[in-house]
């Protein structure tokens, strides 16, 4: 049967495209070429924009409810304190969403996936996209399966939500505009134990993480450290989301 929408990509951005427009009544066709969703934490932030969206589409509340509210982030710069950026109340006036919200990508990624297959919709996994024709009136295109078997498929458009070396980007000659840091970032899931500080000793090369409850913590290392605050414990203690003794060895595997 033919589909109006093929979405190359089971990410989050594919993901909230095929809700969206199945919401509004057109008929999508997901595929990704992974065999499961994201099991690592990966992208963190959610942005007020993108909870306003969220809003329109019911999802506001479960990622505000499941992720984790930074107040602030407290920066040091080669082992000392450098300034605390508040977040509290930063375009209060402007978004209900005044905050910076911790939702990891994994968990993310399995909210929309469920709230998709409760509208009729799965994610074909395994299956990726070989190359696609623009027929005028549509578009045919050549998919492999989980089998490695090829088939192809009619639809009106495609959607390439497929990442930077998006096929559909490529086939179309669109690009990926955009520059590279000078700086390496690591980004990582890790276990630690030691006492939860408000501070604490840091490396020239830091450790910032944003650990969400009942995880581990999250954690990128970059030119300057951070630290995010987070709520009260039951026992009234206030935990460091760097609150934890972390002495790490990392190697860039090229």
């Amino acid at each position: 049967m033919r589909s109006d929408v093929l979405i190359i990509g089971g990410g989050p951005t594919g993901l909230v495209l095929a809700l969206w427009l199945t919401k509004l009544g057109v008929k999508v066709r997901i595929i990704d070429k992974t065999a499961e969703p994201s099991t690592t934490s990966r992208a963190l932030a959610v942005q007020a924009r993108t909870l306003e969206l969220y809003r329109q589409l019911d999802l506001a509340d479960a990622v505000v409810e499941q992720g984790h509210r930074v107040p602030a982030v407290n920066l040091w710069v080669k082992g000392e304190p450098a300034t605390r950026l508040p977040f509290e109340t930063i375009g209060s006036d402007l978004t209900p969403y005044a905050f910076l919200q911790i939702f990891p990508q994994d968990q993310h990624e399995r909210l929309l996936i469920e709230r998709l297959e409760a509208l009729g919709v799965s994610v074909e996994r395994r299956s990726e996209l070989v190359g696609f024709t623009d027929e005028g009136d549509g578009v045919t295109a050549r998919l492999r399966g989980p089998e490695g078997r090829e088939d192809s498929c009619e639809m009106r458009y495609i959607a390439g939500c497929d990442g930077a070396r998006s096929l559909v980007r490529e086939t179309i000659g669109t690009g990926f505009p955009g520059g590279t840091y000078r700086q390496i970032f690591y980004v990582a899931d890790v276990e630690a134990a030691g006492p939860a500080l408000m501070s604490t000793w840091m490396r020239p090369i830091s450790w910032r993480s944003f650990p969400s409850p009942g995880r581990v913590a999250r954690g990128s290392s970059g030119p300057c450290a951070t630290s995010v605050p987070t709520a009260p414990t039951h026992s009234g203690s206030r935990t460091s989301a760097i609150g934890q003794s972390i002495t790490s060895r990392s190697r860039s595997k090229g």
